[in-house]
């Protein structure tokens, strides 16, 4: 029994022994496997990031600030206030002649106007043309000088999302500029029962119009025309962020229509 007792020790750390190595021969290393859910992933992409390239830039945001001071000054000259005996509107030059368009609601039945000057000088204006169809009409202001700074007409519709900008003389206040995008293409205008206003097509922005703003450019980014502000869409005649203004391919046509000899910039 004492003998027995003696070797006691030596078996109990061959069985320690035994047990460590078979839990030895059970464990497998962990360190190949992420021990906090995604802590690898993230690592990867923290990794991947420092040589992935730098985003694209976006110039019509980035720049905004930058470029659209210097294009609202280029512009403005060629914005005008179209005032008659009852009220008036907006407008702009088109030809370096002296030829202006604005809304044919603006003119009504009027063929005389007092064409108001970015200098605030004031000139008259003799009626051309007008068509109640697209909405359009034809100005000449009367005057010898043939340097008057026109605005180009651009030959694309503008696209859902672009940056536009509406100028223009609202509640008679002196000129104003709004910045907005273009909320949709295609619209039909709502049937008032007028006479004017009756352009098939329409673009929906949501830069500010009021009244006052009818027949005043609708501008691009690189200080096109891209339409002429038309309607206002609102149950009480305040601007609620939907607004119509005339295509500039319906601009086209009716220049090429109604403008001598079609001169245009």
């Amino acid at each position: 029994m004492a003998r027995l007792s003696k070797e006691s020790p030596l078996v109990a750390t061959l069985a320690a022994v035994a047990a460590v190595s078979a839990f030895a021969v059970d464990f497998k290393p962990q360190w190949d496997q992420d021990p906090l859910g995604g802590f690898q992933d993230a690592a990867q992409e923290i990794a991947a990031a420092k040589f992935a390239p730098p985003p694209a830039e976006i110039p019509a945001f980035s720049k905004i600030d930058t470029i659209f001071p210097e294009l609202v000054a280029k512009i403005k000259p060629s914005v005008v206030k179209v005032r008659t005996e009852t009220g008036g509107g907006t407008g702009f030059i088109v030809d370096s002649r002296g030829y202006l368009i604005t809304n044919a609601h603006v003119v009504k039945n009027f063929s005389k106007f007092e064409i108001k000057l970015n200098d605030h000088a004031s000139v008259p204006g003799v009626l051309v043309a007008v068509q109640p169809a697209r909405d359009l009409a034809l100005i000449q202001i009367e005057s010898k000088r043939v340097d008057w700074p026109a605005l180009e007409i651009s030959e694309r519709d503008p696209q859902e999302g672009e940056t536009v900008a509406t100028m223009g003389y609202p509640w008679g206040l002196p000129f104003s500029v709004s910045l907005g995008i273009v909320s949709g293409i295609s619209r039909q205008k709502p049937q008032e029962g007028n006479a004017f206003g009756c352009a098939s097509t329409y673009i929906q922005i949501d830069a500010a119009i009021n009244t006052g703003n009818s027949g005043g450019p609708l501008v691009d980014m690189n200080g096109r025309v891209v339409g002429v502000n038309a309607v206002l869409i609102s149950a009480v005649r305040e601007f609620h962020g939907i607004a119509y203004a005339i295509t500039p391919g319906d601009v086209k046509a009716f220049l090429e229509a109604f403008l001598p000899h079609n001169r245009m910039p």
